[in-house]
């Protein structure tokens, strides 16, 4: 399943940006990417900040520089979008686990992308 973070500070992340799982190529890359209808529209630069990511079976919050992870914490609780239904759609997580999503997401989000 591929995943966006939502971001804490807005409630829904449509402007602030969010994570997403997408390919798992060691040259792969997290950049800021516009999502339409729950799908990726276009994507800028490489990502800095904290996100979301599907991390030694779990989602965890985790620091990402230049577009790679460096550190990671805990099990992530709250509001992310994840792919499922090959579209991304917001999802509730618990316990690093998706719970349950719903429709297409709208909106900025960080995406896993495959080389530079």
């Amino acid at each position: 399943m591929k995943f966006l973070r939502r971001s804490s500070a807005a409630a829904l992340c449509l402007a602030l940006g969010c994570l997403a799982l997408t390919a798992h190529a060691r040259d792969a890359r997290y950049r800021e990417c516009n999502i339409a209808n729950g799908q990726v529209t276009y994507c800028g630069t490489w990502y800095q900040g904290k996100a979301v990511v599907q991390h030694e079976g779990a989602y965890r919050e985790c620091v990402v520089a230049n577009g790679q992870v460096t550190y990671c914490g805990s099990w992530y609780q709250g509001d992310a979008v994840a792919f499922s239904d090959g579209a991304y759609r917001p999802c509730v997580i618990a316990n690093g686990t998706i719970t349950r999503c719903g429709s297409w997401f709208q909106g900025k989000a960080v995406v896993l992308t495959q080389g530079d």
